[in-house]
């Protein structure tokens, strides 16, 4: 029997900052999907060659975030068939992006096109109940899926020593920044306990008063080595700092310890209501002292913690009862198999240089479409990059070259009534 098909389709930069999005909100969940009867699930950067194509022909699509009119015109275009399409939001997505390595604070027309494209959409998913709150109203059907993440058959077995964790990106610098005198103190006081990390330079710079000996650091690197160092800590603590950005986070962070075999101590924070009962809390730096004093003076307290930890987070949020929340969401859209093939072709190579353009803020006006050109005459049928050459020929004033560059794109579906939108707000020809 034909399975309807359903595409995620997103913006995801496969490195750096966003590859936990994206493995987590993307291909770990289009990979489960597929282990089921339900829908054959595929998921693409809307910049593939045949994106855009696929997400029109998708019996269901999952629009991640907000990136441009690109994507609200399929939007707007399914609507017209009458093809259901859902927008995900992953993070709160109007607070500064000040741990990014070029930071940006979202402008008014981005916070405009966002709101306009969950008008077109017919549902919402969130990644955590904190959005949920904030941004549920916007549609009237939504829905919080947790992430799905694996956890071995049995808790890791760890040695006798004492490491304590924590592993994450440079978005959390001010939660670790108020422990660091604490954490400091308790090493002093413990010459046997190291404090490891992963995370890029910002972060470990913070750590510069512990003692080398008692101090491991990691790059931020893949997300299998993220786990694999997860794995190694004997606790894993999960700070969260109040503020609006954190209060929309996931709490995946102490699910993936927990099913790592650390003993978990977590913030008492918003982002973190839905694991009640699971993992001990703490409030200030003081209590989080006294909870290591706990576990390093009593080795059965240690384990104890890890492993009520592991078996109330697998009962709660391991892999089987949060697929069933995904599917449950999925199946009730009732969706047909229309039969229509999604062909596209990825290409790691072309989408990591096309997104060293398009996520470009650095660069001045002259160097960025330079680039977008030299894109476009490496792979002149590709075209997302050359519809990003043509905008940014408009841009900077050259309408002739820019309608050449949109001259093969003439006849597009898509793509021809956002060129004649362009050149009607140029006032081109």
């Amino acid at each position: 029997m034909e399975k309807p098909s359903l595409l995620h389709l997103h913006a995801f930069n496969l490195s750096g900052e966003e590859q936990g999005q994206y493995y987590h909100r993307v291909l770990n969940p289009t990979q489960r999907l597929n282990q089921t009867d339900d829908f054959n699930c595929f998921e693409s950067n809307w910049f593939a060659q045949g994106a855009l194509d696929a997400a029109l022909a998708a019996d269901l699509l999952v629009v991640h975030g907000y990136y441009g009119m690109e994507v609200t015109a399929v939007m707007k275009l399914r609507r017209a068939a009458g093809k259901v399409t859902l927008i995900e939001m992953g993070d709160e997505p109007f607070t500064a992006r000040t741990w990014l390595s070029t930071p940006f604070k979202p402008s008014h027309a981005f916070t405009a096109g966002y709101m306009s494209a969950a008008t077109l959409a017919d549902g919402m998913q969130f990644s955590s109940q904190g959005l949920a709150q904030t941004y549920g109203s916007w549609r009237p059907a939504f829905a919080v899926l947790p992430n799905i993440v694996d956890a071995p058959d049995d808790m890791p077995l760890k040695d006798n020593g004492f490491r304590i964790g924590w592993a994450g990106t440079r978005s959390h610098l001010g939660d670790l920044q108020r422990l660091v005198p604490m954490l400091c103190d308790f090493c002093a006081a413990h010459p046997d306990v190291t404090f490891a990390l992963m995370a890029d330079q910002a972060i470990g710079d913070l750590f510069t008063a512990l003692d080398p000996r008692q101090f491991e650091h990691i790059g931020f690197g893949s997300y299998d080595a993220y786990r694999n160092f997860l794995r190694s800590l004997h606790v894993g603590i999960a700070p969260l700092a109040p503020g609006r950005f954190n209060a929309g986070r996931s709490d995946v962070k102490p699910i993936e310890m927990a099913f790592s075999g650390a003993a978990v101590i977590v913030e008492d924070a918003p982002a973190f209501s839905g694991l009640s009962g699971l993992f001990p809390t703490f409030t200030d730096p003081q209590e989080l002292y006294h909870l290591l004093q706990q576990m390093k003076a009593d080795r059965a307290f240690l384990q104890h913690s890890a492993r009520r930890g592991y078996i109330l987070a697998k009962r709660r949020r391991g892999q089987r009862p949060v697929l069933a929340r995904h599917l449950a969401w999925y199946r009730g859209w009732k969706v047909p198999a229309s039969g229509q093939s999604l062909e596209f072709t990825r290409d790691s190579r072309q989408e990591m240089a096309f997104i060293g353009v398009f996520y470009d803020k650095t660069s001045s006006q002259q160097a960025r479409l330079a680039k977008a050109l030299d894109l476009q005459n490496r792979w002149p049928d590709h075209l997302p990059a050359r519809w990003l050459a043509g905008r940014l020929l408009q841009d900077a004033g050259r309408d002739a070259e820019a309608q050449a560059a949109f001259a093969p794109m003439q006849g597009h579906h898509l793509y021809a009534p956002l060129i004649a939108t362009l050149n009607k707000a140029e006032g081109a020809v």
